[in-house]
């Protein structure tokens, strides 16, 4: 697994937290060239975005303080309609941008999430396994492949003012 799939899980966990995204992408190195997208099931990529997660949470000395103070405090709940049909749930509690709880959920319903981002298998992949995963969250974001909520009125500002800025750049 090389440095840039590590930051697209980041990607895909700090597209949750709205601002990480940009501060990891940022710092991605050329490394080695390895694929997951053979992976089927949800167990797979449950596993998978387990252990991106923890390269993740390795490299949050690269996400500016300041992001980290402002969109790092979360219950963020994952949902992905894998390949298979299944829905994978995840629940994320993050502090300080760093992932202090990463775990599968059988329902939505355990979860009283702040942010809530849903997708399906193929669009997380595609971002983890991008060589430009920031750019390739803003472009599954851009086209609707990737919904993003929130509940806090500062975030749905700050992720509105983020697209607004992605589509003038």
């Amino acid at each position: 697994m090389n440095r840039k799939q590590a930051i697209a899980v980041g990607v895909l966990i700090a597209g949750i937290l709205l601002f990480s995204n940009l501060a990891l992408a940022t710092t991605a190195e050329n490394g080695e060239n390895e694929t997951y997208a053979n992976l089927a099931s949800a167990d797979d990529l449950y596993t998978e975005l387990e252990e991106q997660m923890v390269r993740y949470n390795a490299r949050l000395d690269d996400v500016p303080w300041v992001v980290k103070r402002i969109a790092g405090n979360d219950v963020i709940l994952l949902n992905i309609t894998t390949s298979d049909g299944e829905e994978l749930y995840i629940q994320a509690i993050t502090n300080n941008g760093e992932i202090l709880y990463f775990e599968r959920v059988s329902s939505p319903d355990e979860v009283d999430p702040s942010v809530t981002v849903t997708t399906d298998e193929e669009t997380a992949r595609e971002i983890i396994d991008s060589s430009e995963p920031y750019n390739e969250f803003k472009d599954v974001l851009n086209r609707d492949e990737v919904s993003v909520e929130v509940e806090s009125t500062v975030k749905r500002i700050a992720l509105g003012t983020l697209m607004t800025v992605n589509r003038i750049l």
